[in-house]
């Protein structure tokens, strides 16, 4: 089911440029989308990513209530044990994203001038609870 129809969030509001908000002054779009879903108890949410040379399909769980109690509970799966034992698990996160990112061709810009952004996907998963 898409994002917007079960939670009354526009895709737009999630595709934002937080960064030019953040610069004028101005609360993005998306943080009014996370404060208030928070206030309606979700743990996080299935997004489209925007990254630069993202597919359709790649989707980002963004997690606003996580540890590791229940009920909301997160475990890093490393079935190859390829991941540092001594970090925490934002660290093994971001080792995860670098790793994934390094196997992406590059392209010869970082980034995509406003005008060529890719527009995003109407179709997501609901939020977790």
């Amino acid at each position: 089911m898409p994002i917007a129809p079960a939670l009354g969030v526009a895709p737009s509001d999630l595709a934002c440029a937080w960064g030019d908000a953040l610069i004028a002054g101005r609360e993005p779009e998306s943080w009014g989308v996370v404060r208030r879903l928070r206030a309606d108890g979700c743990a996080g949410i299935l997004v489209p990513t925007f990254a630069n040379g993202a597919t359709a399909e790649d989707q980002n769980l963004v997690l606003w209530r996580w540890g590791p109690d229940l009920p909301h509970k997160v475990m890093v799966y490393d079935p190859t044990g390829k991941l540092p034992k001594n970090r925490s698990l934002v660290d093994v996160a971001g080792a995860q994203r670098r790793a994934a990112a390094a196997k992406r061709p590059r392209s010869a810009s970082l980034t995509r001038p406003s005008s060529t952004r890719r527009k995003p996907s109407t179709a997501s998963a609901p939020a977790a609870r």
